[in-house]
Protein backbone atom coordinates (compact mmCIF):
# COMPACT_ATOMS: atom_id res chain seq x y z
CA UNK A 1 0.00 0.00 0.00
CA UNK A 2 1.18 3.69 -1.07
CA UNK A 3 1.29 5.29 2.24
CA UNK A 4 2.31 8.75 3.80
CA UNK A 5 2.93 10.22 7.61
CA UNK A 6 0.69 13.38 8.54
CA UNK A 7 -0.63 15.85 10.92
CA UNK A 8 -4.58 15.96 9.87
CA UNK A 9 -6.08 19.14 9.55
CA UNK A 10 -9.37 19.79 11.50
CA UNK A 11 -12.41 20.43 9.58
CA UNK A 12 -13.12 24.40 10.77
CA UNK A 13 -9.36 25.00 9.78
CA UNK A 14 -10.22 23.16 6.56
CA UNK A 15 -13.19 25.29 5.85
CA UNK A 16 -10.64 28.45 6.31
CA UNK A 17 -8.04 27.06 3.44
CA UNK A 18 -10.63 26.30 0.98
CA UNK A 19 -12.04 30.63 1.37
CA UNK A 20 -8.13 31.09 0.40
CA UNK A 21 -8.10 28.44 -2.36
CA UNK A 22 -11.61 30.73 -3.50
CA UNK A 23 -9.65 33.99 -3.26
CA UNK A 24 -6.40 32.72 -5.05
CA UNK A 25 -8.70 31.04 -7.34
CA UNK A 26 -8.95 34.47 -9.78
CA UNK A 27 -5.31 35.01 -9.12
CA UNK A 28 -3.98 31.90 -10.75
CA UNK A 29 -4.96 29.91 -13.57
CA UNK A 30 -4.12 26.03 -14.21
CA UNK A 31 -4.12 24.60 -11.13
CA UNK A 32 -5.96 21.55 -9.86
CA UNK A 33 -7.21 22.75 -6.56
CA UNK A 34 -6.58 20.00 -3.53
CA UNK A 35 -10.21 19.20 -2.13
CA UNK A 36 -11.03 19.43 1.54
CA UNK A 37 -10.70 16.06 2.66
CA UNK A 38 -7.09 15.60 1.09
CA UNK A 39 -5.61 18.85 3.01
CA UNK A 40 -3.20 17.89 5.63
CA UNK A 41 0.23 18.29 6.69
CA UNK A 42 2.72 15.86 5.41
CA UNK A 43 5.73 14.82 7.57
CA UNK A 44 7.09 11.77 5.52
CA UNK A 45 5.68 10.15 2.37
CA UNK A 46 6.77 6.83 2.22
CA UNK A 47 5.74 5.52 -1.03
CA UNK A 48 4.88 1.89 -1.00
CA UNK A 49 4.79 -0.43 2.29
CA UNK A 50 3.83 -3.86 2.42
CA UNK A 51 0.56 -4.19 4.64
CA UNK A 52 2.35 -6.84 6.70
CA UNK A 53 4.92 -4.06 7.83
CA UNK A 54 2.22 -1.78 8.90
CA UNK A 55 1.81 -2.80 12.29
CA UNK A 56 5.40 -2.19 12.45
CA UNK A 57 5.46 1.25 11.57
CA UNK A 58 3.30 2.10 13.52
CA UNK A 59 5.43 1.05 15.69
CA UNK A 60 8.31 2.76 15.13
CA UNK A 61 6.43 5.86 14.95
CA UNK A 62 4.93 5.51 19.03
CA UNK A 63 8.33 4.71 19.77
CA UNK A 64 9.93 8.17 18.20
CA UNK A 65 6.85 9.72 19.42
CA UNK A 66 7.78 8.42 23.30
CA UNK A 67 11.32 9.29 22.86
CA UNK A 68 10.59 12.80 21.65
CA UNK A 69 8.94 13.59 24.83
CA UNK A 70 6.46 15.93 22.89
CA UNK A 71 3.05 17.42 24.56
CA UNK A 72 0.25 18.65 21.89
CA UNK A 73 1.76 22.09 20.48
CA UNK A 74 0.04 24.74 18.21
CA UNK A 75 1.12 25.68 14.42
CA UNK A 76 0.04 28.61 11.99
CA UNK A 77 0.08 28.37 8.97
CA UNK A 78 0.99 31.61 6.96
CA UNK A 79 2.30 32.43 3.98
CA UNK A 80 0.88 30.98 0.66
CA UNK A 81 3.91 30.86 -2.26
CA UNK A 82 4.30 28.73 -5.48
CA UNK A 83 6.71 26.05 -5.12
CA UNK A 84 9.49 25.26 -6.38
CA UNK A 85 9.51 29.04 -8.68
CA UNK A 86 7.30 31.62 -10.01
CA UNK A 87 8.70 30.25 -13.40
CA UNK A 88 8.45 26.27 -13.09
CA UNK A 89 5.59 26.65 -10.24
CA UNK A 90 4.27 23.09 -9.78
CA UNK A 91 2.26 23.56 -6.21
CA UNK A 92 0.65 26.14 -4.60
CA UNK A 93 1.17 25.87 -0.75
CA UNK A 94 0.73 27.47 2.77
CA UNK A 95 3.63 27.12 5.37
CA UNK A 96 4.25 26.45 8.81
CA UNK A 97 4.85 29.80 10.61
CA UNK A 98 4.69 29.28 13.91
CA UNK A 99 5.32 25.69 15.20
CA UNK A 100 7.56 25.20 12.66
CA UNK A 101 10.37 24.07 14.62
CA UNK A 102 8.53 21.37 16.48
CA UNK A 103 7.48 20.30 13.39
CA UNK A 104 10.43 19.85 11.87
CA UNK A 105 11.86 18.37 15.30
CA UNK A 106 8.75 15.90 15.34
CA UNK A 107 9.53 15.29 11.08
CA UNK A 108 13.83 14.61 11.97
CA UNK A 109 13.20 12.24 14.55
CA UNK A 110 10.10 10.03 12.60
CA UNK A 111 12.57 9.87 9.87
CA UNK A 112 15.75 8.49 11.94
CA UNK A 113 13.77 6.01 13.88
CA UNK A 114 12.19 5.10 10.15
CA UNK A 115 15.59 4.46 8.89
CA UNK A 116 16.40 2.83 11.90
CA UNK A 117 13.66 0.04 11.67
CA UNK A 118 14.73 -0.05 7.55
CA UNK A 119 11.50 1.77 5.88
CA UNK A 120 12.54 3.95 2.92
CA UNK A 121 11.31 7.09 2.22
CA UNK A 122 11.17 10.53 -0.11
CA UNK A 123 13.81 13.63 1.27
CA UNK A 124 12.26 15.64 3.85
CA UNK A 125 10.71 18.54 2.91
CA UNK A 126 9.93 21.65 4.62
CA UNK A 127 6.12 21.02 6.27
CA UNK A 128 3.49 22.85 4.26
CA UNK A 129 0.00 21.91 3.31
CA UNK A 130 -0.70 21.89 -0.52
CA UNK A 131 -3.42 23.97 -1.77
CA UNK A 132 -3.57 23.12 -5.04
CA UNK A 133 -1.30 21.73 -7.94
CA UNK A 134 -0.15 23.09 -11.69
CA UNK A 135 -1.06 21.38 -14.25
CA UNK A 136 1.65 21.05 -17.26
CA UNK A 137 2.99 24.03 -19.05
CA UNK A 138 0.85 26.31 -16.56
CA UNK A 139 2.06 29.77 -15.46
CA UNK A 140 1.90 31.89 -12.26
CA UNK A 141 1.89 35.32 -11.65
CA UNK A 142 1.13 34.76 -7.93
CA UNK A 143 3.28 37.07 -5.90
CA UNK A 144 1.91 36.61 -2.47
CA UNK A 145 5.19 35.18 -0.41
CA UNK A 146 4.26 37.11 2.50
CA UNK A 147 1.09 36.17 4.72
CA UNK A 148 -2.53 36.47 4.93
CA UNK A 149 -2.69 40.30 5.04
CA UNK A 150 -4.33 40.46 1.67
CA UNK A 151 -6.99 38.00 2.60
CA UNK A 152 -7.89 39.58 6.17
CA UNK A 153 -5.98 36.65 8.26
CA UNK A 154 -2.61 36.92 10.34
CA UNK A 155 -2.64 32.81 10.10
CA UNK A 156 -4.83 30.23 10.47
CA UNK A 157 -3.62 28.46 13.79
CA UNK A 158 -4.56 24.41 15.17
CA UNK A 159 -3.06 22.02 17.59
CA UNK A 160 -1.13 19.04 16.82
CA UNK A 161 -2.31 16.18 19.12
CA UNK A 162 -1.63 13.45 17.23
CA UNK A 163 0.23 12.30 13.71
CA UNK A 164 -0.85 10.03 11.58
CA UNK A 165 -0.02 6.88 8.89
CA UNK A 166 -2.32 7.42 5.94
CA UNK A 167 -2.96 5.28 3.05
CA UNK A 168 -2.91 6.99 -0.43
CA UNK A 169 -4.96 5.47 -3.03
CA UNK A 170 -4.62 6.52 -6.97
CA UNK A 171 -7.48 7.03 -8.87
CA UNK A 172 -7.99 8.69 -11.97
CA UNK A 173 -9.96 11.49 -10.47
CA UNK A 174 -7.24 12.08 -7.79
CA UNK A 175 -5.58 9.86 -5.02
CA UNK A 176 -8.09 8.95 -1.67
CA UNK A 177 -6.84 9.32 1.43
CA UNK A 178 -7.72 7.30 4.47
CA UNK A 179 -6.08 7.40 7.74
CA UNK A 180 -5.05 3.94 8.78
CA UNK A 181 -3.74 5.04 12.35
CA UNK A 182 -3.64 7.68 14.52
CA UNK A 183 -0.70 8.11 17.05
CA UNK A 184 -1.01 10.21 20.13
CA UNK A 185 1.74 12.49 20.81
Amino acid sequence: MRVFLAIEIPQDIKEELVEVQEKLKPQISGVRWEKPEKLHLTLIFLGKVEEERIAELEVALREAQGKLRLEPFKIGLSGVRVFPSEKRPRVVLIDVAEGARQVAELQKRLAERLSEAGFEFARLKKPHVTLGRFKRGANSTLRVENDFKPYGWASLTLRVEQTSIVESKLHPAGAIHTPIARIPL
